[in-house]
């Protein structure tokens, strides 16, 4: 669809104005009346900021019902027809934004640009075996979402092995942009094993920016435009190129290292076989108890615990991940929405307990002493609202100890998809919990910020 066309589309689709959008972009209504009506295009160098600006305008603006039709309009709704996550929509309509403009820009370019029919066919879902793509930021350093190469895929129902390609000269650079491509990944449908490749030699001309292979399906790859140099994709539906495609990238990766592999996983025998470790470091979205006294462990434990939990052995098992020497990274959120909610995850990765208000009183309490005068806790409060670590969108937590690490999404609850990182991983996950224990105040609360923190909360409790 042409960039114009698709703006008036959504604009009707949810009933905006378009002197509404002009005013919340900061330009003259005259100027995107000159979009929508084919007369003139954005200058390419605002495309990305203007596309996430105009798609979160669309998030902000419409209800849950317009949100559906849109995104069914516009085919990337879920597979049960509900609009996706705000975030995910929003990083949806962006990807949509910015393919229409680089289309109708060559388009122009040639003389050929033309209105688009109206309507916009919903496109089939396609099922494949195995997905190979390569990594989620370009060498210009522009991230671009996992979604932006999945849409087509029915990742919740279709069963499928998904190989993605990890440049470490690129990591060091991004630690941030590539594990929030790594949390993206552990978020794909439950039907779905996630393979995550390092590239083991300096040859990052093997493998473009972004290259899209699904077996027995498609591939579609980015490539610059003459002159321009400005990036158009090029999708491939013939049979025996998409195999040929498939057959020369799978020898690539068959000569690569596997940093992260996905399992299902029933029961809680990576965590417990973790949880029993010590030196944890941990980042953290849930509430998990971090630091808890013998005393009120057991209280809780014989209110909220079963008699499996209950057990000698479990009970030393839980007793020793509660009161363990660990460094622990949580978002703000999380501990506000403790304070409120009472919602702990004490004694199974995924199942809460809800404690009283006096209960998380007291644990809040034993939590802010451990911390002035303890030695088993460094605890740090994580904003989850700031431009340099932002993973608001999502669910998962991770744990690493000497040797492993171990992700967790808590929105797959208990009969979900559970994630074991190798060993080969770590240090990848060192980086990041490097990088977000060097960002700066205002990012990152700890020591007495931290305390002051949370007794403000527990005052408002």
């Amino acid at each position: 669809m042409e960039f114009g066309s698709l703006l008036k589309s959504v604009l009707s689709l949810n009933d905006i104005k378009m002197y509404n959008l002009a005013n919340a972009l900061g330009y003259d209504k005259s100027y995107v009346s000159k979009w929508i009506n084919h007369t003139k295009l954005p200058p390419a160098k605002e495309l990305e900021s203007l596309s996430e600006r105009i798609a979160w305008f669309v998030v902000r603006e419409c209800g849950a019902d317009r949100k559906r039709m849109t995104a069914r309009e516009l085919g990337f709704s879920k597979p049960n027809g509900e609009a996706p996550e705000d975030a995910v929509f929003a990083a949806e309509l962006s990807s949509l934004l910015r393919e229409a403009y680089w289309q109708s820009k060559y388009a122009s370019e040639r003389g050929s640009l033309t209105p688009p029919p109206a309507d916009r066919a919903q496109p089939v879902p396609i099922a494949a075996e195995c997905v190979l793509f390569t990594q989620p930021v370009t060498q210009s350093g522009m991230f671009q979402p996992v979604m932006d190469d999945l849409r087509e895929l029915d990742t919740e129902n279709d069963r499928f092995r998904l190989q993605a390609v990890i440049d470490p000269s690129r990591f060091a650079d991004h630690v941030d942009l590539y594990w929030k491509h790594i949390c993206q990944l552990l978020r794909l449908g439950t039907q779905g094993d996630v393979e995550l490749l390092e590239l083991t030699r300096p040859t990052p001309a093997e493998l473009p920016d972004r290259f899209v292979i699904a077996k027995d399906a498609f591939v579609r790859q980015s490539v610059p435009l003459p002159f321009s140099r400005q990036p158009v994709t090029l999708r491939v539906t013939a049979p025996a190129v998409v195999e040929a495609y498939y057959d020369d990238a799978r020898k690539f990766l068959q000569q690569q290292q596997c940093m992260l592999e996905s399992s299902n996983v029933n029961g809680n025998l990576y965590y417990y076989k973790y949880a029993s470790t010590d030196q944890k470091r941990y980042l953290l979205s849930s509430m998990f108890p971090m630091y808890m006294s013998e005393e009120l462990f057991d209280e809780i434990l014989n209110k909220y615990g079963s008699k499996t939990q209950s057990s000698s052995i479990a009970r030393k098992r839980y007793l020793k991940e509660f009161t363990t020497k660990k460094s622990v990274v949580i978002y703000d959120t999380a501990l506000l929405r403790y304070m409120s909610t009472g919602k702990l995850s004490a004694f199974d990765a995924y199942e809460g307990e809800t404690l009283t208000v006096s209960e998380r009183k007291r644990h809040l309490q034993e939590l802010v002493g451990e911390m002035e005068n303890g030695t088993r806790l460094d605890l740090k409060i994580l904003s989850d609202k700031n431009p340099i670590i932002n993973y608001d969108e999502l669910s998962v937590s991770f744990f690493m100890n000497d040797s492993s690490a171990y992700c967790s999404d808590i929105r797959k609850k208990k009969d979900g998809v559970r994630y074991f990182v190798s060993s080969e991983s770590r240090r990848h996950l060192s980086a990041l919990l490097d990088h977000i224990h060097a960002l700066p105040p205002g990012y990152l609360m700890e020591g007495k910020d931290a305390i002051d923190y949370i007794h403000d909360g527990m005052k408002n409790m």
